[in-house]
C-alpha cells in the first residue's frame, strides 16, 4: 500500500511524503531473511517489537530533509506515534529496477487479524519451507491435511513457490532484454564488417603506395603507425557529429536517466568504450592487406607504381 509519512517532531519546513509501505508480522523479515544495513539478520534486531522499518534509501531521504527521530506518524499530524525499531538494506523489486524508499509496518498477530478483516484480497501468507521440499511433497502433505486446514468458510488451496512468481514477473522484462540484445548484436555484427570493409579496401587500393614505401627504406612498423595513424585520425573527426547527437539525446531524455544517472562516469564507459571497439576494428581492417603489402619484393611494388 502507500500512505503519507512524517518524523514525529520534525521541523515544519519538513512536509509528510507519500511512501509505499506493506503491513507485516515481526516474523516476516525472518521468512524472507531480509538484513539490515550491514548485512545482519534483521529478525534479531526487530525481535517482537511493533512499529516501522524504513529502507536506508528512506532514511537517506528524511536526513537530506532534516528529519529523522525515533518515532513517525502517518498522515502527517494525526495518528499515534511508531517507533523505529530498524533500517533495512535498499529494496528493489527485481535486479533489473533502481530502489526506492520503503518502509515496513510492523504489528501484532492480533492486529494482523485486523488487516486481513480490511484487507483480504491484498494479504499474502508466506512460508518458508525446508530445503529441498519439492512442491509436489507440498501439495501431498495439504491433501493429508485434509480439514484441518479449513476454518469457517477459509481453506487452504494451494502454495505457489516464491520461484515460480519470480519467473513470471520477470518473464516480460527478460523478453525485451533479449530481443534488445539481439538487435544490438546485429547491428553490431554490421558494423564490424562495414568498418572492416571499409578500411580493407582502403588499405587495399594503396597496396602499391605501401610497397613504394617499402622498396624507399620505410620499416614495417613505421608504416603500419602511419596507416593506423591515418585510420585513427579519420575516426576521431568523427566525435563533434557524434557528440552533437548525443547532446540532442540527453536533451529529449532519451537515455535511461531513472536507474542510472547520466553521469560523466557513464559517458566515459559508454563513449569511450564504443570508440575503443571501433577502433579495434578498423586496425584489424588496415592490418590485413598491409600485412601483404609489405610482403612485396621491391621490383614488383616498383613495377606496379
Amino acid at each position: 500500500m502507500s500512505t503519507l509519512l512524517v518524523p514525529v517532531g520534525a521541523d515544519t519546513t519538513v512536509q509528510a511524503r507519500n511512501y509505499t509501505y506493506c503491513t507485516v508480522t515481526p516474523e516476516y523479515f525472518d521468512v524472507l531473511r531480509i538484513t539490515d544495513k550491514a548485512g545482519a539478520p534483521l529478525r534479531s534486531v526487530v525481535g517482537t517489537r511493533t512499529g516501522i522499518v524504513i529502507s536506508a534509501d528512506l532514511e537517506e531521504q528524511f536526513l537530506e530533509g532534516g528529519g529523522m527521530g525515533d518515532s513517525f506518524r502517518f498522515d502527517g499530524e494525526d495518528g499515534e506515534r511508531l517507533p523505529l525499531v530498524g533500517i533495512s538494506n535498499p529494496r528493489r523489486s527485481t535486479e533489473y529496477e533502481k530502489s526506492a524508499p520503503y518502509f515496513y509496518e510492523i504489528v501484532s498477530p492480533s492486529a494482523m487479524i485486523d488487516v486481513a478483516e480490511m484487507w483480504q484480497v491484498t494479504i499474502d501468507v508466506l512460508i518458508r519451507m525446508s530445503p529441498g521440499f519439492p512442491p509436489e511433497k507440498m501439495e501431498a502433505f495439504l491433501q493429508g491435511m485434509g480439514d484441518r486446514l479449513l476454518v469457517n468458510n477459509v481453506y487452504v488451496s494451494s502454495l505457489e513457490p516464491l520461484s515460480d512468481m519470480r519467473a513470471d514477473r520477470l518473464k516480460d522484462r527478460e523478453d525485451n532484454m533479449k530481443k534488445k540484445t539481439a538487435l544490438v548484436g546485429f547491428m553490431l555484427i554490421n558494423v564490424f564488417f562495414g568498418i572492416i570493409g571499409t578500411f580493407w579496401l582502403r588499405t587495399q587500393a594503396r597496396q602499391g603506395e605501401m610497397g613504394l614505401r617499402i622498396a624507399l627504406g620505410s620499416n614495417r612498423r613505421q608504416l603500419s603507425r602511419l596507416m593506423n595513424l591515418e585510420g585513427l585520425v579519420l575516426l576521431a573527426l568523427t566525435i563533434p557529429f557524434v557528440l552533437v547527437f548525443i547532446l540532442n539525446m540527453l536533451y529529449f531524455d532519451m537515455p535511461d536517466t531513472c536507474r542510472l544517472p547520466y553521469t560523466w562516469w557513464r559517458f566515459a564507459v559508454t563513449f569511450g568504450g564504443a570508440y575503443l571497439l571501433m577502433a579495434g576494428m578498423i586496425s584489424l581492417g588496415i592490418w590485413f592487406p598491409m600485412h601483404k603489402a609489405v610482403q612485396m619484393k621491391p621490383a614488383e611494388a616498383l613495377h606496379y607504381e
